[in-house]
């Protein structure tokens, strides 16, 4: 009896807490746009474009404001360039949907610029040049698609890296190197590392290879144990510690290099990952703000010695 008068509480919460959802939709909506209409510079500009679904959401979602739901709204505004911008912010609403908070600090569409350089470098001496052919792509983090919101190629007759015009928001930053070639086994841990953003933007779930990860992982705190040794007798002598090494990290390359050409082909056609021995990666968040240039600065080093 206790567990049937459970099971209906249950549901009559889900059927309120649905029939709230679906109630407040268009009440969401206009909270929404009268908030924008209020606090935008160029509000007579103002064209809303679409709204998600709402969904509920936790405490620890917004850091303590108090909300109860989310709504993703998509809308063009005149910026102070006097240019129709796009933009997508996630709005916060509490139980009477008003706006308790939104995750953009820019609602007003305005600009700002990444300007830096890419190098790496051609020998062990430390001898550097730049990253012809390297390339950055900006990903927005409102709207969460596989295709970047800005991209750029570093040519030949080129000196930095410049994005001029980007709507300042917070994006999830590759940078892809033109010639450094990347150990299989480092990417798969700067894949492993980043594994929350690739997946929201790419769909790919690196955890669904825990399994062989763990494996690959263990083989190399192996390997760094043998290269940091100093005790070469303890291996039989030098020799016997360079041939331990270089079989060690025959196998360890091996094993990464299958593993990496066993993902998704659409996923790596995404990252344009290039068989296991693929161009370096550096992923990172990177918040771009109104009338400022951010500086970007890569070094990706020398590249990977490819083993048989």
């Amino acid at each position: 009896m206790m567990k049937n008068t459970c099971i209906m509480l249950l549901c009559f919460v889900g059927i309120y807490l649905s029939s709230c959802k679906s109630g407040g939709f268009n009440t969401a909506q206009d909270y929404v746009k009268s908030f924008l209409k209020v606090n935008l510079k160029h509000a007579e500009s103002y064209e809303p474009l679409s709204f998600s679904q709402i969904d509920t959401v936790t405490e620890s979602d917004t850091f303590g404001k108090g909300a109860m739901y989310s709504i993703r709204h998509t809308y063009s505004v005149l910026n102070d360039s006097n240019e129709k911008v796009n933009k997508t912010i996630l709005f916060y609403l509490d139980k009477s949907f008003t706006v308790s908070k939104f995750n953009d600090i820019n609602i007003n569409g305005n600009y700002g610029a990444i300007e830096g350089n890419i190098i790496w470098e051609y020998n062990n001496a430390g001898c550097k040049k730049l990253d012809v052919g390297s390339e950055v792509s900006l990903y927005s983090l409102n709207n969460m698609s596989n295709i970047p919101n800005y991209q750029v190629v570093l040519h030949n007759d080129e000196c930095n890296v410049t994005i001029k015009k980007i709507i300042a928001e917070k994006y999830y930053m590759v940078v892809r190197s033109g010639n450094k070639i990347e150990c299989p086994e480092l990417l798969l841990k700067k894949l492993s590392i980043n594994d929350k953003y690739i997946k929201q933007i790419f769909g790919f779930d690196i955890h669904e290879y825990d399994v062989e990860l763990k494996k690959i992982f263990k083989m190399y705190d192996d390997y760094t144990i043998v290269v940091s040794e100093n005790d070469f007798d303890k291996y039989g002598g030098l020799y016997a510690m360079v041939d331990k090494m270089t079989t060690m990290q025959n196998v360890l390359r091996k094993k990464a290099v299958a593993l990496i050409q066993s993902f998704p082909e659409k996923f790596r056609k995404d990252l344009k990952l290039d068989g296991g021995y693929s161009n370096a990666y550096d992923f990172s968040l990177v918040r771009i703000k109104e009338g400022e240039t951010i500086t970007l600065s890569r070094n990706f080093g020398t590249t990977c010695q490819i083993t048989k």
